[in-house]
C-alpha cells in the first residue's frame, strides 16, 4: 500500500492499534516495514515510540531493515534516543553495507544527528567501495556526508567515482537522476576529472529540456528527502 502511495486512514487506525496491542510479536523487519509506511504516507507519526521501544528489544537486525527504519525514523522527524544509539552501534559493526543503501543511511544518520567520528569514518569506508549508483544515490551521498563534515579529498575521490561511472551511463538515467546530478555537480567544488561529467549532465539538461531553474527547492534538506528511497521502489509493506 505504501509503495503505491494509497492512503487509507482507516487502514492505518487498524496497524495503530494492532501495533499497539501487539509490538512484542513483531520481527525488527515487521517493525520497520510499519514505521516505513508510516514515513511514506505521512501517516501515524506516534507509532515510532511504539516501534523504538520494541525494535530495541530484538536481535541484531539485517542491514536493509535497519535502514529502512532509520530512513522512516528520519523522515518522521522523530529522534529517539533509544534507537539511535541502536542505530550507532550496529552501523560500526556492519562489515559491509550494499551500496545501494548506503545514501539512504547516510541521510538518515544526518537528519537524526547521530553522526559521531566513529559512524562518519564508517560510512566513508563503506562509501570508499561504492561502485554503482543512480544520479540520486551519488547526489544523497555525497551531499549528506559533507553535511557530516566529510573531508574534502574523500569527497573528491568519491565525485571521480560518481563521474567515472556515470558519465557514459547519463542517456539510461531518469529525468530526475540528470537533475540530482546537476544539483549535486552545483553544490561543490567538482575536481578536475569530474569536469566531463559536468559538461555531460549540462548536455542531457539541454537536450531533453528539462527545468533546472529550482533545484535548491526540489533536492537542497528536506527536498531530496521527499523520494522513496531507490532500494524500496517495489516494496508494498507488509507486518
Amino acid at each position: 500500500m505504501a509503495a503505491l502511495q494509497y492512503r487509507s486512514d482507516h487502514f492505518m487506525e487498524a496497524v495503530h492499534e494492532l501495533v499497539s496491542e501487539h509490538a512484542a510479536t513483531f520481527t525488527f523487519a515487521g517493525l520497520a516495514n510499519v514505521l516505513w509506511s508510516c514515513a511514506a504516507l505521512e501517516s501515524k507519526p506516534e507509532l515510532s515510540d511504539l516501534v523504538a521501544a520494541a525494535a530495541v528489544q530484538l536481535s541484531e537486525p539485517l542491514p536493509a531493515d535497519l535502514v529502512r527504519m532509520a530512513w522512516a525514523f528520519a523522515r518522521l522527524g522523530k529522534r529517539d534516543p533509544t534507537f539511535i544509539e541502536l542505530l550507532k552501534r550496529q552501523v560500526e559493526v556492519i562489515p559491509r553495507l550494499d551500496s545501494i543503501l548506503l545514501p539512504d543511511l547516510a541521510w538518515a544518520l544526518l537528519k537524526l544527528q547521530a553522526t559521531d567520528g566513529a559512524v562518519l569514518q564508517k560510512l566513508l569506508d563503506q562509501a570508499g567501495r561504492v561502485s554503482k549508483l543512480d544520479g540520486m544515490g551519488w547526489m544523497t551521498l555525497i551531499l549528506a556526508l559533507r553535511a557530516n563534515q566529510a573531508d574534502t579529498a574523500q569527497l573528491d575521490g568519491l565525485l571521480s567515482r560518481c563521474a567515472a561511472q556515470m558519465t557514459g551511463e547519463l542517456p539510461q538515467q531518469a529525468d530526475s537522476s540528470i537533475l540530482a546530478l546537476d544539483w549535486l555537480l552545483q553544490s561543490v567544488n567538482v575536481p578536475e576529472d569530474a569536469g566531463r561529467l559536468r559538461d555531460a549532465v549540462a548536455t542531457q539538461v539541454a537536450s531533453r529540456r528539462l527545468d533546472n531553474s529550482n533545484l535548491e527547492k526540489m533536492f537542497s534538506d528536506e527536498g531530496s528527502c521527499l523520494r522513496l528511497p531507490a532500494s524500496e521502489g517495489n516494496l508494498i509493506a507488509t507486518i
